[in-house]
């Protein structure tokens, strides 16, 4: 098996075990057809009519769902299936203690508890996202066993070809749900970014994607436009304090393929090389809904930023002081 294809079975395994590793179904562990690992993982095998054994060093072929408490939370039934490498060594109170019990066509159900698993993978605390008495459910159905990695290689690319164009289409619509529910929300915050603007008496113009800028200096020379690398200092305010969360610089490429703030970017067109002035950015075109983990913003919150054009060129600096993706953020501010 190439190194490629190895280090591709790892990974979803280890997406695998992070999806599962939870908290536990509430079935009355004391029910003897329900069995316990040494570790204490509950399970129960559903035998299948095939006699092809699991073993160590097999790919397993399989559909799986999980639930949490009562709701579903990943089901591959509805996507294509997962594959997985049979290692030597399971993960203690894991599934893949289960493993090599299992034959071709059987199918598995595993309950942990949340605070066991914590207590036994060593991590601290809750995630933010469960509490101590949830509860997950996870069922396996084994579809094939492969020996030759080459033979689950193939299938799994068979499987992908099938489920990708399902996937595209999906995330084509997950797009266009997602601009329509930014168009709405644009409506909205435009209202409340002119009422703060006539509130303060500023005067200032709307680029025709919904960002105001006001122009202290339009600047001279070439026009900042798509494909253009701008290089500009900046000062990043939360609109309801006024409080700055950064001071610093960027160069950055307009409509590139690292974009920075879709907002940050629109505003920078209206000017030139050595303009000045600021861009007010509704929260619909700077972070929207969701924030980067750990950012000092709230979903959809609107955004100053106080900037100059130190560079415009129709390449990258040669030695620049930095290139970032977007403005970078002082994880250490809390949130407003």
């Amino acid at each position: 098996m190439n190194q490629s294809y190895n280090n591709t079975i790892k990974m979803k395994s280890a997406v695998l075990v992070i999806l599962i590793a939870g908290a536990i179904f509430s079935t009355g562990c004391s029910n003897t057809s329900f069995q316990k690992t040494k570790s204490g993982l509950v399970y129960k095998i559903f035998p299948g009519k095939d006699t092809t054994h699991v073993r160590e060093g097999n790919i397993i072929k399989f559909h799986v769902r999980q639930k949490i408490n009562d709701s579903v939370v990943f089901d591959s039934y509805k996507k294509m299936p997962e594959f997985t490498r049979v290692e030597s060594e399971s993960r203690p109170y894991d599934p893949s203690e289960v493993y090599g019990l299992l034959k071709k066509g059987d199918s598995l159900i595993t309950v942990q508890m949340m605070d066991t698993f914590i207590k036994k993978s060593g991590a601290r605390g809750l995630p933010p996202q469960f509490k101590n008495g949830d509860r997950i459910t996870t069922s396996f159905k084994i579809l094939n066993v492969f020996a030759n990695p080459e033979e689950a290689r193939k299938d799994q690319e068979k499987e992908y070809a099938i489920y990708r164009p399902i996937q595209q289409k999906e995330m084509e619509e997950e797009r266009l749900k997602s601009e329509a529910e930014a168009k709405k929300d644009l409506v909205e915050q435009s209202k409340e970014m002119e009422k703060y603007l006539s509130t303060k008496n500023i005067s200032a113009q709307k680029t025709p994607l919904g960002v105001y800028v006001t122009v202290k200096q339009p600047g001279s020379g070439v026009a900042i436009d798509s494909g253009k690398f701008v290089t500009v200092k900046y000062s990043g305010k939360h609109l309801d304090t006024d409080s700055v969360f950064q001071a610093s610089s960027l160069t950055t490429q307009i409509s590139g393929p690292r974009p920075s703030v879709k907002g940050f970017e629109d505003g920078l067109k209206v000017f030139r090389k050595g303009g000045v002035g600021t861009i007010y950015i509704p929260g619909a075109l700077a972070y929207g809904k969701n924030p980067p983990q750990g950012a000092p913003f709230k979903p959809n919150e609107p955004l100053i930023f106080d900037i100059e054009v130190t560079e415009v060129a129709d390449t990258a600096p040669a030695t620049p002081a930095r290139t970032i993706q977007r403005p970078k953020i002082d994880t250490t501010q809390r949130k407003k």
